[in-house]
């Protein structure tokens, strides 16, 4: 009887874990509805380098084809923490968003340059003589629900370009 209820054990144990780690690997391939709608450059400037501001913060989300719930809800959250906190400078064309599927062709490049490769939270401040490229993932995504906490890692990282 010992062996029996051991084994059971043993393959209830196994049967858990095997859902545990399938549902861990594959849970962000399920689609879920995103906004397509893109937070870019204020109506009447395009996104080529010759109309955008010298000096301004492009603010880039990228992203899977698919993302589970939590992506999306990240996602979401920088969106619209971005459009409360810097809709001025949006307006203005200093600050730009875009979310970017890292596997579309058209996205290659700037992918590329920032060396994205999943879910990740990148600012790029240009200036008239450079472009510094900060990956800001681990520092605001433990924060999203303080949207202040998340704004001001945003500004601190911007810095002057704002000023």
């Amino acid at each position: 009887m010992h062996s029996f209820a051991s084994g059971a054990r043993a393959r209830l144990f196994l049967a858990s874990l095997s859902i545990l780690i399938s549902t861990l690997a594959f849970g962000c391939a399920a689609p879920t509805p995103q906004d397509a709608s893109e937070i870019g450059p204020p109506p009447g400037l395009s996104e080529s380098a010759e109309t955008l501001p010298t000096e301004r913060t492009d603010i880039i989300y990228f992203h899977r084809p698919y993302q589970c719930m939590c992506a999306s809800y990240t996602e979401s959250r920088i969106r619209e923490i971005i459009k409360t906190y810097f809709a001025s400078e949006m307006k203005g064309g200093s600050v730009t968003f875009r979310s970017l599927d890292i596997t579309k062709p058209g996205n290659a490049e700037v992918v590329e340059r920032c060396s994205a490769y999943s879910s990740q939270l990148y600012i790029i401040t240009v200036s008239k003589t450079s472009e510094n490229i900060a990956d800001v993932t681990l520092e605001t995504l433990p924060l999203l629900d303080d949207e202040e906490a998340v704004a001001s890692v945003i500004r601190a990282k911007i810095g002057s370009v704002l000023e």
